[in-house]
């Protein structure tokens, strides 16, 4: 019925019904912790308290409603997740893209894809283009300084090639990477970029160089623990999928094939 007390005055209380016909009035110490005054009637009392408890939720339909909430967010966030990793994905592939285009107009005025600029040039040629992918968790911004061989976010394969290179025994089964112009030569698809950040799970920054070659230990104690094979929190030795750009100019973005994973720049460019 929607009732309310109210001050009559500085002394009175005042209970009105929504239809004004009754009106109730009592000294302020008659009025008990409940907020009805001890001078209304039993029968008016028990109408008054039923009216009040029909506007209140009890505590099983207050834990019902809580218990779908949760199921909800339970349901939504991981698709929530899903749609906002699809999306930097699709960004990831447009900044890739944009790179490709310059980097493929200077190897046309310049000897063609035989004769890519050098990691400083091609960091010169990429400084106003997006190379700061979206998911890049090993930077805390796109601001700061990286190190070889990467051009902002992106892993760049001819300075990757020109480092194994220098590395390379000369029993080594990755030999096609001998020189540029071999890894050109190599069956299967030739890259400019690589992007390794949307993996089932977050990894150590790739380690530049040969497996078991300078520098090796160093980067292994750093992303593994010396005492432990499992990985720091958070982070995984190795990336399951990887977004590269090839050098015709389109992109890949698909799972490292035969159940491999890179923990390497040289295995993100050749697996």
């Amino acid at each position: 019925m929607g009732m309310q007390w109210e001050h009559c005055d500085a002394e009175y209380w005042v209970h009105r019904r929504l239809n004004r016909q009754l009106l109730l009035c009592a000294e302020p110490s008659d009025v008990p912790v409940a907020g009805l005054p001890l001078s209304v009637p039993a029968g008016w009392r028990r109408q008054l308290m039923a009216g009040r408890r029909a506007g209140a939720f009890s505590l099983v339909e207050v834990l019902v409603v809580i218990g779908i909430v949760a199921v909800l967010s339970g349901l939504l966030l991981p698709v929530l997740a899903q749609a906002r990793k699809a999306g930097m994905q699709a960004t990831s592939i447009s900044n890739l893209r944009q790179c490709g285009l310059a980097l493929l107009m200077y190897c046309d005025e310049n000897g063609g894809v035989r004769t890519p600029p050098n990691l400083g040039q091609a960091r010169a040629l990429l400084s106003t283009a997006p190379t700061c992918d979206p998911a890049d968790y090993w930077r805390d911004g796109c601001g700061e300084p990286v190190p070889a061989p990467q051009v902002g976010s992106y892993g760049y394969v001819p300075d990757i090639v020109a480092t194994v290179d220098g590395q390379m025994p000369p029993e080594h089964h990755y030999d096609f990477l001998a020189s540029w112009s071999n890894y050109l030569d190599r069956p299967g698809a030739t890259y400019w970029l690589v992007s390794p950040y949307y993996g089932s799970s977050q990894s150590c920054r790739f380690f530049d160089g040969i497996p078991g070659g300078p520098g090796w230990e160093t980067w292994f104690a750093a992303c593994v623990g010396k005492d432990s094979g499992s990985p720091d929190p958070g982070r995984e030795r190795m990336a399951d999928r990887l977004v590269r750009l090839r050098l015709d100019g389109s992109v890949q973005s698909e799972a490292t094939p035969g159940g491999n994973w890179s923990a390497t720049w040289l295995e993100a460019v050749v697996l």
